[in-house]
């Protein structure tokens, strides 16, 4: 017989290399290391922000200096809002795709109001 020699294909162990399913406790692993590392995020971020500005106010304050933001009308207001946002979002304890997706829009509306004043 004439049998031609057979082509390596994806089944040969050393041209791809073998899956190992991950378990149950990987993925529960996976998930918690997600979750720690978006829960630092937060929080610094949510210290950074909401620490800064009452520090300043408190210093005005003790200092005995007046407070200026250097905030036009307009970035007072869209301040305002966001306070307002914020308060809806993180008060009621649960977030959705409505309330990310305003958080954008009122950023895109500052970031518009930065370039076309």
């Amino acid at each position: 017989m004439n049998a031609r020699p057979r082509e390596p294909g994806p089944a040969d162990s050393d041209t791809v290399p073998p899956r190992h399913p991950v378990s149950l406790d990987e993925k529960k692993e996976m998930v918690r290391r997600v979750d720690n590392d978006r829960a630092w995020a937060l929080g610094s971020s949510l210290a950074t922000i909401g620490l800064t500005i009452p520090a300043v106010g408190l210093a005005t304050y003790v200092i005995d200096q007046p407070l200026v933001l250097g905030l036009n009308p307009q970035n007072t207001a869209l301040l305002f809002l966001t306070f307002l946002l914020s308060m809806l979002t993180f008060g009621t304890g649960r977030t959705n795709v409505l309330f990310g997706l305003v958080h954008m829009v009122v950023f895109a509306v500052y970031a518009f109001m930065v370039f076309v004043p």
